[in-house]
């Protein structure tokens, strides 16, 4: 696949879920120089990474292979997300505790 030739992270925070959309509670993490996403679930469901560079449909979940890489990932997402909780907006009542929690916030 191509890359990108800027290094930055790019961070997603959607703490709703919308079934009818198939719109999961979640959050992620994209670094433009490796071409991996990281999805963190606040639903309960286990977190994926994805190449995506090679894999733009996430059709290939690889955090099992990569575990490091996904931690890594993960601990950037937390960090960035905890740093701008307080200014986002914030969860869905439903979800406010698990958020928190995966924050450290609590």
């Amino acid at each position: 696949g191509k890359k990108l030739n800027i290094d930055r992270q790019l961070v997603w925070y959607f703490p709703d879920s919308r079934e009818h959309w198939g719109q999961r509670a979640n959050a992620a993490i994209f670094d433009t120089k490796t071409g991996l996403k990281y999805i963190m679930y606040f639903n309960g469901d286990e977190d994926e990474l994805y190449d995506i560079s090679n894999d733009k449909e996430e059709m290939k979940n690889i955090l099992s292979q990569n575990p490091e890489k996904a931690e890594e990932m993960k601990k950037s997402l937390i960090a960035e997300l905890a740093k701008s909780y307080r200014d986002l907006p914030a969860p869905p009542e439903k979800y406010k505790s698990i958020v928190e929690k995966l924050l450290n916030l609590q």
